[in-house]
């Protein structure tokens, strides 16, 4: 065989060669930094760094340019609260699935993503801690801790886990092994996590400089003959104490959709009925609540009547109707029906009770009895009680009791029943005297949810602050 016949064969295996397409080689893309792809790995695109305030907008590009990305993978020690957070809701609008490798961490901001995921899985570390009330992300208004604590309850993210969350210092941080994370629930399909697309909050501006406190105007009636005269609390109509009903439960404080369903089979259906219509949200069933001012009153009233002849002995269900009949205006006979109740020691009825003798609503205005009333039902943690006695102790125009102290202690306690349960708290604690809220602000540092200046102020940090310390008794009760 000739040399020829060998190169011959060389050249004819070089120009099939020629003919054949080159391997095609992995390209990684960096330009959505810190989110990074591998077209070797199509269906995932990576989270490898500190997320930076443009990460919200390159994460969003990054989906639109890759369309395949079903997983989002996760290895980063946290960064911009505020980048974080609606990135976590496009993760969970575009149903991705989130994953921490082995051997890596997804840390402080970075969890926010893990959670928002379909679902979630790990073989690396979750970090998580308190956050940071004075940080620039918080404290500039442009996200709330608000908004944060509604994206867990949107994720699904398990009390037990918010609980650890707070009880871990800014400064410190939580870990969780996968072991543990299963173990919490935290693994797996998130269910409901496709059905309804959730949407990022909108932008929080800086809210306008709060007006002095509003002291209020004093009302010359009497409470009691042999007491002095007692004013009115809060006769104004913004500081007025008013029957304050909390909103619906959370998903997240509420009893599963199983145990909800064994709870509507053990009642009878008349008392179902009324709990759907009017039943309070604190309650002892885990039944999801209703406002009272979105009872309506033609449909409850009678449901409730009904459910009351059908068993009379309940009191949840004597109350339901009393909350109907106070929102239709017939004030003598919810008096008439939380009265009994409210004698056998029942909370709930007792804080109720006590704002219908405070403000003279069916029946002779009598504060003394409100007072009483009042003290009883928030020994037992009524929220309406706490308010009250917080107003009446605040203001020294007041006679049938006046202690500092014991307003900021109320204050308190009704700031720790949270927003839903305790609403005009929220919305009036600044006009309370800088005392009272000097000394929450202080009592809310020694409890280590608060860490800025002790000025009676309660803009976004002591707000966020008080929530933190609401979100932290939800998840040890």
């Amino acid at each position: 065989m000739s040399i020829w016949a060998n190169f011959g064969g060389m050249a004819a295996l070089a120009l099939l060669g020629a003919g054949l397409a080159a391997p095609v080689r992995a390209e990684v893309i960096t330009e959505y930094e810190p989110f990074v792809y591998d077209t070797d790995t199509p269906d995932v695109l990576q989270l490898d760094g500190a997320i930076n305030h443009r990460a919200a907008v390159l994460f969003k590009l990054a989906l639109n340019d890759f369309p395949k990305v079903t997983t989002l993978s996760l290895s980063s020690e946290g960064g911009s609260v505020y980048a974080a957070l609606p990135a976590a809701y496009d993760v969970r609008v575009a149903g991705l699935k989130t994953m921490i490798p082995e051997g890596k961490t997804c840390a402080s901001a970075c969890s926010y993503l893990f959670f928002a995921g379909a679902e979630r899985m790990a073989e690396g570390r979750l970090g998580v801690h308190q956050i940071a009330t004075s940080s620039d992300s918080l404290s500039d208004g442009q996200v709330t801790l608000g908004d944060i604590f509604k994206a867990f309850e949107d994720f699904g993210v398990p009390t037990s886990v918010i609980s650890r969350m707070m009880r871990t210092p800014a400064d410190s941080m939580y870990l969780f092994d996968p072991e543990e994370m299963e173990r919490l629930g935290l693994l797996g399909p998130v269910p409901g996590a496709t059905e309804v697309p959730v949407e990022a909050p909108a932008q929080v501006a800086e809210p306008a400089p709060q007006p002095a406190p509003v002291q209020p105007t004093p009302d010359p009636q009497v409470a009691e003959p042999a007491a002095p005269a007692v004013p009115d609390p809060a006769p104004a109509e913004d500081t007025q104490i008013a029957a304050v009903e909390p909103a619906p439960a959370p998903p997240t404080e509420m009893a599963d959709s199983e145990g909800l369903d064994a709870a509507t089979n053990a009642l009878d259906p008349l008392v179902a009925a009324c709990f759907d219509a009017a039943l309070p949200w604190a309650n002892d069933f885990g039944w999801p609540g209703i406002r009272s001012k979105e009872i309506q009153t033609g449909r409850a009233i009678p449901a409730c009547e009904r459910a009351r002849a059908q068993a009379p002995e309940n009191d949840w269900v004597t109350i339901s109707l009393a909350r109907a009949l106070g929102e239709a205006g017939q004030d003598t006979r919810a008096v008439s029906l939380y009265e009994p109740v409210a004698n056998r020691g029942h909370a709930y009825a007792q804080g109720s009770l006590g704002v219908f003798y405070l403000n003279g609503r069916g029946v002779a205005k009598d504060q003394g009895r409100a007072y009483r009333l009042f003290l009883d039902a928030a020994a037992e943690g009524d929220a309406t009680a706490n308010f009250a006695l917080a107003v009446i102790n605040a203001f020294p125009s007041h006679t049938i009791a006046n202690d500092m102290q014991a307003a900021i202690d109320y204050a308190y306690e009704a700031l720790a029943a949270g927003e839903d349960r305790s609403p005009q708290i929220y919305r009036d604690i600044n006009k309370f005297p800088q005392a009272v809220r000097v000394g929450v602000q202080r009592r809310l540092q020694r409890e280590g949810f608060y860490s800025g200046a002790l000025d009676g102020s309660f803009g976004p940090a002591s707000m966020a602050a008080a929530r933190l310390l609401a979100l932290s008794r939800q998840a040890e009760g």
